[in-house]
């Protein structure tokens, strides 16, 4: 069935037609009702389980957002024209985020920069000119623009509209529209995989600024130290990402994650452990949804278990038992939904292991349904 931007609004979500009622031989753990952990795959630190559902729920069409900027329906921009006050809190922000880490320099050229400036750090814009809808995930990396940013939510955007969406920099330091030597003209492109669950933690779950700067500082210490690099001379988490990316160990850690995912038949998520601790669990509506984001998620959490150290000593062996119980642990917690500019709803929880995200659509009869879910450990 394919949404239009008016279809979905109507949304019709009924369960998949697979069987739901044999027992799997691969079958390792219940995370709820619907949801079970298959045989997981373990490379190197990386551990990583497919999700299994027995009621997948028929959501329409989709684009990502990496479809739609390649198809030329989409574009993803810097903010063209804000109001003054807008503009003056930004900058506010920024300044108080900058002080925080004691970055004088960083301060004056900001404040030098932004005056007068319509574009604006912690948000950008995203046109669909398209008649699809288009989903784009918390931690997507878009390169370009002023700087470097990551969406900070999951958002579903209508077709035919303009829509301002939250964003965290991952690239500290530019604040000009050119990149690599190249006039961005003030717009971006999608990173090929995703940010490492930190970052994305920082912005999505935590809105810290300074928090996502300093997990991007790590990735580019990681990445200097795991691909035996002299230098990331870049700040920015994009340009240590495509250099982490060059390694071919990365390129077979993500060539046996996607096998094994696209190989578990009815796969709607994954739930994946680095040296054998549960770092996060994401599950879709439908299995085309997962299939649709697949590459990048395989290719950032390859990314996160190449730099993530040794711990001393051999790790401890991951279970799907302590996946279970991260995520029953976290859904234990009160929900705060929140309204996006967008067609979704956003549910939040806060627990002291880890947070949850739900990003619901409603159906046709306003019934609200969880088209994504993330559980992601602190």
């Amino acid at each position: 069935m394919k949404a239009t931007c008016t279809a979905l609004l109507g949304l019709l979500l009924v369960a998949g037609c697979g069987s739901s009622s044999r027992d799997d031989a691969d079958h390792v753990a219940r995370l709820d009702t619907h949801h079970t952990l298959v045989a997981p795959l373990t490379v190197g630190n990386l551990t990583v389980w497919p999700v299994r559902t027995d009621r997948p729920l028929e959501v329409g069409e989709f684009l990502t957002l990496e479809e739609a900027l390649e198809k030329g329906v989409a574009e993803v921009r810097e903010v063209g024209v804000a109001a003054p006050q807008e503009g003056a809190a930004s900058q506010r922000r920024v300044r108080v985020q900058q002080a925080e880490m004691g970055n004088d320099s960083e301060v004056q050229v900001l404040d030098q920069n932004l005056r007068g400036d319509a574009a604006v750090v912690n948000t950008l814009v995203v046109e669909n000119r398209g008649d699809l809808p288009i989903l784009v995930c918390a931690g997507t990396v878009v390169k370009g623009g002023k700087q470097d940013r990551q969406i900070g939510q999951d958002i579903v955007l209508k077709g035919k509209t303009t829509t301002p969406v939250d964003a965290f920099c991952v690239e500290q330091g530019r604040w000009r529209a050119q990149r690599a030597g190249a006039d961005t003209g003030g717009k971006f492109q999608v990173l090929e995989g995703m940010a490492t669950a930190k970052v994305r933690m920082k912005g999505q779950y935590e809105n810290d600024q300074s928090g996502v700067w300093q997990e991007v500082a790590h990735v580019k210490k990681a990445t200097v130290a795991a691909a035996a690099l002299d230098d990331v001379t870049n700040s920015s988490f994009a340009v240590a990402f495509d250099a982490n990316a060059k390694r071919e160990d990365l390129a077979r850690y993500e060539q046996e994650v996607l096998a094994h995912l696209r190989a578990a038949e009815g796969a709607v998520g994954f739930a994946y452990a680095i040296n054998g601790k549960p770092v996060a669990v994401r599950t879709f509506a439908h299995p085309r949804l997962l299939r649709k984001h697949l590459d990048d998620f395989a290719r950032g959490m390859a990314a996160e278990a190449l730099l993530t150290p040794a711990p001393e000593g051999a790790a401890p062996a991951a279970r799907a038992e302590d996946v279970v119980a991260l995520v029953k642990r976290i859904s234990a917690a009160d929900e705060e939904l929140k309204r996006t500019e967008a067609l979704n709803v956003n549910g939040l929880r806060t627990a002291d292991v880890g947070f949850n995200g739900n990003c619901y659509v409603e159906d046709e009869k306003g019934r609200r349904v969880a088209l994504t879910q993330d559980w992601t450990a602190k």
